[in-house]
């Protein structure tokens, strides 16, 4: 299993979200994070996944 971390942030750039998460692979990681951004209702505001061996999975300004 591989660690991502989860950050999604207000417009003034404040942490609304910011955990850690683990999956197989990069896909996995990604359907993850959009379920976990969907159940705190932050779909719509900025928010990236990043793996810990680096690497950006997803990003939305």
């Amino acid at each position: 299993m591989k660690t991502y971390y989860l950050t999604a942030y207000s417009k003034k750039g404040d942490h609304l979200l910011n955990e850690t998460l683990e999956a197989e692979n990069d896909e996995e990681a990604g359907k993850a994070a959009l379920a976990r951004l969907k159940e705190e209702n932050l779909e719509h505001v900025p928010s990236r996944l990043v793996r810990s061996s680096a690497g950006l999975v997803h990003f939305h300004p």
